[in-house]
């Protein structure tokens, strides 16, 4: 698991992104863990105001899906890397 954290704010959200792939167990976990943590930031209001939005890509612990996930995850889904 590679966590690409970061906030990126938009008009309404702080997209965070989480890229996971090798020991899927630990991946699994380490989700459960950042969607809870997701979770209780909205619903205590966000950060300043702003809903926290959890953005995953599963890379299957290959690299060129790594990298594509990366890609995305910073152009498309406008998260910045930390």
């Amino acid at each position: 698991m590679y966590p690409l954290q970061g906030f990126a704010p938009t008009d309404a959200t702080f997209n965070i992104g989480f890229a996971t792939g090798d020991f899927a167990a630990w991946g699994q976990a380490y989700l459960e863990g950042i969607t809870l943590g997701e979770e209780l930031t909205n619903r205590s209001g966000g950060i300043r105001s702003r809903q926290v939005e959890l953005v995953v890509e599963d890379t299957r612990f290959d690299s060129a899906l790594t990298a594509s996930a990366s890609k995305k995850l910073l152009s498309i889904d406008k998260v910045s890397a930390r």
